[in-house]
């Protein structure tokens, strides 16, 4: 049986950083929890326990999506799923507001990932050279 990443090759790197992004989106949501919320010190400890983890994997995440992806991709990638999914996290627990500008900003996010994309997509490869040319025939001799 094939591995699920072996099904998208070329997705599976990109899908890392967003995921890295992510992941320092839901980080940020745990450090701005103990403030948020009234929580115990246990609820305290365990956030700051949450945030180091989800920073963790998010290093992990973008470490390997640099091994698989040019650093440009890579950070455009996980910068943009980490600013949009910060945007929805505070709108969802905090109800932080979405206005026109927000929309506008993501989908300028949207606009400069498919523009990376493109650039960092491969040329086509060149034709092969041609043969060299024959040399002339030359004329044949009578006798």
């Amino acid at each position: 049986m094939r591995r699920q990443a072996d099904r998208f090759p070329a997705l599976w790197p990109g899908l890392l950083s967003a995921c890295a992004g992510c992941c320092g989106a839901v980080a940020a949501v745990f450090g701005k929890a103990p403030g948020a919320f009234a929580l115990g010190p246990a609820g305290h400890v365990l956030c700051y326990v949450m945030l180091f983890t989800c920073n963790a994997a998010m290093m992990a995440l973008y470490l390997r999506s640099l091994q698989r992806l040019p650093s440009l991709q890579a950070t455009v990638y996980s910068n943009a799923a980490n600013i949009i999914a910060t945007g929805l996290l505070g709108k969802l627990l905090y109800g932080e507001a979405l206005g026109f500008r927000w929309l506008l900003g993501v989908a300028c996010i949207l606009l400069g990932i498919a523009l990376v994309t493109a650039a960092a997509a491969p040329a086509p490869a060149a034709p092969p050279p041609l043969p060299p040319p024959l040399p002339p025939a030359s004329p044949p001799s009578g006798s």
